[in-house]
């Protein structure tokens, strides 16, 4: 097996044979009631998150016995998951309904956002998640300790901190799409499953890319050693 170091060029071609399998007439041919289907099912998934999520924090708002730093993580999901709605599940709908339309340029950048963006989302509503489970935990196991040692101020750097990785690790998967592209078609990222219905039809689309990958045999695909 070869080295896994590819050249910029390398790196490009794959990121472009990617963009036009994906955002292509073959790919989309046949597939159009489908891709309708899936952004009506996204706008009304998204429609109940921007709902959902918008009543979330104003019941947090009104809230005043919860423990400040707990009231935070609480906010964060509730806004991290606000966002998905808001953003990265109309950036979605908006590539698959540019793909019906055949604005492949659309298409493409909306298929790159929308995949940096859910990736970064989801990693934060994960981890944060995970954040007021260990929070729930500690306030059972350390009492009167607890509102002493979980402070506000801490609550921050930890956020900050997911909020970094985050970033930093939805662009390392996104390196990881690209250099090993030739290879896996299909890269599904415990991150994407942030327990959310948005997070099967990720799955689903990625689904969707590996079946109609193997009818685009008109598209040249470098063949990289990994």
């Amino acid at each position: 097996m070869g080295g896994s170091n590819f050249s910029g060029e390398e790196i490009h071609r794959g990121l472009n044979t990617l963009e036009k399998i994906v955002c292509s007439v073959k790919f989309t041919h046949g597939i159009h009631k489908e891709l309708i289907y899936l952004s009506v099912i996204n706008i009304g998934l998204s429609v109940s998150a921007i709902v959902g999520n918008t009543l979330i924090l104003i019941a947090l708002h009104k809230e005043s016995s919860l423990h400040a730093a707990s009231k935070l993580l609480f906010r964060t999901l509730a806004t991290t998951d606000l966002c998905i709605g808001l953003v990265a599940q109309p950036l979605f709908v908006s590539c698959w309904i540019s793909m019906v339309k055949e604005q492949w340029s659309f298409c493409r950048v909306l298929n790159v956002t929308g995949l940096l963006i859910s990736h970064t989302l989801g990693s934060v509503s994960l981890m944060t998640i995970t954040a007021i489970s260990v929070d729930r935990l500690l306030a059972l196991l350390m009492g009167l300790r607890y509102r002493q040692t979980v402070t506000l101020n801490r609550s921050y750097a930890f956020l900050t901190l997911i909020w970094v990785l985050a970033v930093v690790g939805s662009r390392a998967i996104w390196e990881i799409r690209k250099r090993a592209f030739a290879k896996v078609v299909v890269f599904v990222n415990c991150n994407e499953l942030n327990f959310t219905l948005a997070g099967c039809f990720q799955i689903s689309w990625e689904a969707l890319v590996a079946l109609r990958y193997s009818e685009v045999d008109e598209i040249e695909v470098p063949s990289w050693e990994i």
